[in-house]
């Protein structure tokens, strides 16, 4: 359907990606400040624990968006073909030309609307015989016609 490839930096979102390092960073500067206050007790301060464990608590919520947002740009599908019995998958892995084969009967599609953002964006996920999720439009690549059509296409040729 569409062939254009849109190179992998451009399909980070580093609005996230900054803010993630931003909460990484301050974080595991308090972390390091509550610890150092901790090994200047010889006992348990209970005061600063509390601190302790919310900064390790927003460092690992930094290191999860970051990581997902890193993850969700790696695999960019910008073609797909269907046949009768197989879908094909054409896109790119970081800025490597990739291509994958899927047989119609052993995946299942479903159209999941993302509400975290506005305007609401749209993806299909297909997931395979083995448990491996493929997301189309994770980069607003697709318009909701398209997807929608595809969507279509798929369960129609399932049938």
């Amino acid at each position: 359907m569409k062939t254009k490839h849109i190179p992998f930096l451009e399909r980070l979102d580093f609005f996230i990606i900054l803010i993630s390092l931003a909460l990484l960073f301050f974080s595991s500067i308090f972390i390091c400040i509550f610890g150092y206050e901790m090994s200047n007790f010889d006992k348990v301060y209970y005061p600063i624990l509390i601190p302790l464990f919310i900064s390790c608590l927003f460092f690992s919520l930094g290191l999860y968006s970051f990581i997902k947002t890193y993850k969700k740009a790696i695999i960019f599908i910008n073609e797909i073909q269907i046949d009768n019995k197989t879908i094909i998958l054409k896109g790119l892995i970081y800025n490597t030309p990739w291509e994958k084969s899927l047989a119609i009967k052993n995946i299942d599609i479903s159209l999941k609307e993302q509400t975290n953002r506005k305007p609401y964006t749209y993806h299909l996920e297909f997931i395979d015989e083995d448990d491996t999720k493929y997301s189309i439009n994770t980069s607003l690549y697709w318009t909701y016609p398209e997807i929608l059509a595809i969507y279509k296409d798929i369960k129609n040729s399932q049938k």
